[in-house]
């Protein structure tokens, strides 16, 4: 796999990585006869696939069935890629092959990795499918496939997936899938993991905590379980039972993403001294992502130059980490500088269509200019819920909003949440009383 390839998640910038120098050694590398024996050597398939997922994320689904065919064409199946053929095959609607039993057996062969943070994403092909048209026509492709194979209950819990993707977040699809009958061990966790994940967004947080609770039974390695298995006995006001649950991982697994987790629990709850070197262990152990978060535990302290920088770390690494640009925003708001926080909202926004966070940003920078039209606006397009929550609190009435009462809101929808800027409507319930 090229490691140049994965920091491109856009057209335009994958055009130009592919016109580069450095591309143009890749592929002289791959083609050479004069290669090492010892040095690892990248297949051409594996840049078909990476340019497949590239194109996956950019939602340019023509392209990427184009390279997801090559990918297939040229792949000699081997239990070290077997994921991947499925992933191929899956996305292209090809279920025949996907679940022939020569590739269902590689994938039970295939080492199961638990403790990585992007495991479950490997094993849902369909995770970073945002096109709903093609999401539509895998949907019909798999009734066809299941017409002829009733009896596959792999092939059913993937085509609720499928579903997933469709209709979004749903409890009638997670009992669905509580009622497969599904032998294979990983799959059967990797199913739990996904009503787990639906309770948690439906803030069914005893089921949810249930069904993580099997995955950990059966993989106690498992850092993004252990993770959200923390998430939810948070949501359950069992802050203490949480910390535990992640220190207790951390011994057991010794991965530096588990600090992370810790670090994020504890800004949370506003406790941004404690998770300082919490953060900073996690950085220390290069676990990139604990960036945007240590920015937060500094910002909060007031260590705004500090912050700034790790924030922009945060956003070189993923240039999509919307929780960074929200705090980049916000350090913006306070220095005084309204174009730029602006312009931080207007990419998140591109990001994240509906992020209630940019757009809290974006009215508090209008009430800083002392325009209530577009603070009036931009507050509007807060959730209603959210809105109530902070006028009941604020004791005031939502008729006839002025600058002072929209700034008071933002003022303690900021307090409240803390280190929170997650969308997550469950990671809401941390600090609303639902």
């Amino acid at each position: 796999m090229f490691s140049g390839l994965k920091k491109f998640s856009s057209e335009k910038n994958l055009s130009s990585y592919l016109k580069s120098a450095i591309f143009q050694r890749h592929l002289d590398t791959i083609f050479s006869k004069k290669i090492n024996a010892n040095t690892f050597k990248p297949q051409v398939e594996d840049v078909y696939f990476r340019l497949g997922e590239i194109y996956l994320n950019a939602n340019r689904t023509a392209k990427m069935k184009i390279f997801f065919e090559k990918y297939a064409l040229n792949s000699e199946l081997k239990k070290e890629n077997s994921d991947q053929v499925f992933t191929a095959f899956c996305l292209l609607g090809d279920f025949k092959k996907a679940f022939s039993r020569e590739l269902t057996e590689f994938l039970d062969k295939a080492e199961v990795i638990f403790d990585k943070m992007e495991f479950f994403e490997g094993m849902n092909p369909f995770s970073k499918l945002f096109d709903t048209r093609h999401a539509k026509f895998l949907a019909l492709q798999m009734k066809k496939y299941l017409r002829k194979n009733p009896e596959n209950s792999r092939a059913k819990f993937y085509e609720l997936l499928i579903k997933l993707k469709i209709s979004g977040d749903t409890e009638q699809i997670a009992e669905d899938i509580e009622r497969l009958e599904l032998k294979n061990k990983k799959i059967a966790a990797f199913a739990n993991y996904v009503t787990g994940s639906i309770f948690l967004n439906k803030m069914k947080f005893s089921s949810a905590l249930s069904n993580f609770k099997k995955v950990l039974q059966a993989f106690p390695k498992s850092e993004t379980v252990n993770g959200k298995t923390a998430e939810t006995l948070l949501c359950l006001g069992k802050i203490q039972k949480a910390l535990v649950q992640i220190k207790k991982a951390f011994r057991a697994i010794n991965h530096a993403g588990l600090k992370a987790w810790e670090g994020e629990l504890l800004l949370l709850n506003g406790r941004y001294k404690e998770s300082l070197p919490v953060l900073r262990y996690a950085l220390k152990k290069n676990c990139v992502f604990a960036y945007c978060w240590l920015g937060v535990a500094l910002f909060k302290l007031g260590k705004i130059s500090q912050a700034l920088k790790n924030f922009n770390q945060a956003i070189k690494f993923n240039p999509r980490d919307y929780e960074a640009k929200i705090w980049l925003c916000e350090i913006h708001i306070r220095l005084g500088n309204f174009k730029e926080a602006l312009s931080q909202a207007n990419d998140i926004l591109s990001l994240n269509r509906g992020n209630f966070w940019a757009y809290i940003n974006k009215a508090s920078v209008f009430c800083e200019m002392g325009n209530l039209k577009h603070a009036q606006y931009y507050f509007k397009q807060i959730p209603c819920y959210i809105r109530n929550f902070i006028a009941k609190r604020c004791g005031y009435s939502q008729k006839n909003l002025n600058l002072d009462k929209i700034r008071e809101s933002i003022f303690e929808i900021k307090k409240l949440s803390k280190g929170n800027r997650r969308m997550e409507k469950y990671m809401q319930k941390i600090w609303m009383k639902f």
